[in-house]
């Protein structure tokens, strides 16, 4: 995440977690259905210690060398908090086009619970995805998108498949699985955004049907 308008980066980061933190509450004090009102308090909880995280982890980098994570501190401190909702196939109170600024906070909600793979499964069937664009031949074209897989690449976020991809990977057999018993899956889009706290954003764009194709690697 870079500096914004003139602002530090921790000074943008700290505004950008109070100000969505603010509008969660302000949802959850208007939202008329109580699944609703504990989802958004959820998120809350996070975003509250997030802010409280972010200037922690700035000093920690600044002395110690590597990269901060407020958000993965946050989802820690949520998880000994018993804060953090279980893995369902549905998730109470989410609703499309909400918004997320971590994966982290996916998890916290049970949207999508693993804050690092891309498929998320639940009884051996996949739930939900995070289109990222983590690999080479990710497309999205809004109404249809490929969604490669997970599996393969580097892990070096420079999108290079290096070995094939193979149903014995629990995501992608979960894809699969979902296909042939017709489970829809929600998607979560990721977008770049300069003003979240960590540069992004998750959007939950609805559920869809996916089809599943096994990428072959050559070299």
């Amino acid at each position: 995440m870079t500096s914004v308008a003139g602002k530090t980066e921790l000074e943008a980061r700290q505004e950008a977690a109070k100000k969505l933190t603010k509008y969660a509450k302000e949802q959850a004090q208007k939202a008329s259905q109580d699944v609703r009102k504990t989802f958004l308090l959820k998120l809350v909880a996070f975003r509250e210690k997030l802010s409280a995280y972010i200037e922690s982890e700035a000093q920690r980098v600044k002395t110690g060398g590597g990269q901060p994570r407020p958000d993965l501190k946050a989802l820690a401190a949520c998880r000994a908090d018993n804060k953090v909702a279980d893995r369902v196939e549905e998730v109470p109170g989410l609703v499309v086009n909400d918004v997320f600024m971590t994966r982290a906070e996916l998890a916290v909600c049970g949207a999508h619970v693993p804050h690092m793979r891309g498929i998320a499964t639940l009884d051996g069937i996949a739930t939900s995805v995070v289109a990222s664009g983590g690999f080479v031949d990710d497309t999205d074209n809004i109404d249809e998108m490929w969604y490669t897989g997970e599996g393969g690449n580097d892990t070096l976020g420079n999108r290079k498949q290096v070995k094939a991809q193979n149903l014995t990977m629990s995501g992608n057999l979960g894809l699969k699985r979902a296909v042939d018993e017709k489970r829809a899956v929600r998607v979560f889009r990721k977008s770049l955004n300069p003003e979240s706290v960590m540069g992004e954003i998750y959007s939950q764009t609805g559920h869809y049907t996916q089809n599943i194709a096994v990428y072959t690697y050559d070299g």
